[in-house]
């Protein structure tokens, strides 16, 4: 709780992941992607509740096992598809029936699999401080990005004249880390999505996302070279 605000952390685990089977139990640094969510979690004091939304045995066996309640996902939320924002209202409903109301939904995808907890914290503070309905978290870049059109031609959103990369100011692209939304917004827009984002900067390890097994192999390196 911070400020009499009550915020519940929410793991979103499936257990059907299609381009990395079974991903949120596969492990980085010899820790699974789903433990490492938790254990993150479980680190800051703020936050109220955690749970893990899973439909998968396995995963919900280890999520039990780390002292994790765990909301059954039914199979129609289970899907590739299925909006996040399904998820997060199926959870709220659940613990509204048990009689317990939150301020914030703290949303921590297991593919982020060096999000800390500290980090987590900051932006509680953030969006409680500052009286936002959503944050979420972003990573510099001074890539040359741009649109291709239908015929292949490239169009930069910079100046094509910014060639030097330590001339140019940073873009801020949506990092993945974590979001967090008020429950009010979330429950009248039935979206994470805000007009008005708050934005917390995370440094590029924070940032890095679990997609692909290129993904996997990369994070174990950096767990491996940096004992994280």
């Amino acid at each position: 709780m911070i400020d009499g605000q009550r915020f519940i952390a929410v793991i979103p685990a499936r257990g059907g992941s299609k381009r990395v089977r079974k991903k949120n139990l596969r492990q980085v640094g010899g820790v699974s992607l789903l433990e490492r969510a938790i254990d993150g979690a479980q680190k800051v004091s703020e936050l109220d509740n955690i749970v893990v939304s899973t439909e998968d045995t396995e995963i919900r066996n280890e999520a039990i096992a780390a002292g994790i309640k765990v909301v059954d996902r039914p199979d129609e939320l289970a899907d590739d598809d299925v909006p996040t924002e399904d998820v997060l209202e199926h959870v709220l409903d659940e613990f509204s029936i048990a009689g317990k109301e939150f301020d914030f939904v703290v949303i921590l995808e297991p593919t982020a699999p060096f999000r800390t907890a500290e980090t987590i914290a900051r932006c509680m503070k953030q969006i409680v401080l500052k009286q936002g309905d959503s944050l979420l978290t972003v990573k510099k870049s001074y890539e040359n990005i741009g649109n291709c059109d239908c015929h292949g031609w490239f169009r930069p959103i910079r100046s094509p004249s910014l060639r030097i990369k330590k001339n140019r100011e940073p873009f801020y692209i949506e990092s993945g880390t974590m979001y967090i939304v008020s429950v009010p917004h979330l429950r009248a827009r039935h979206s994470v999505y805000s007009e008005n984002w708050l934005s917390e900067v995370v440094p590029d390890v924070e940032a890095i996302d679990i997609d692909t097994e290129l993904d996997l192999i990369f994070a174990n390196s950096i767990a491996q070279e940096g004992k994280l």
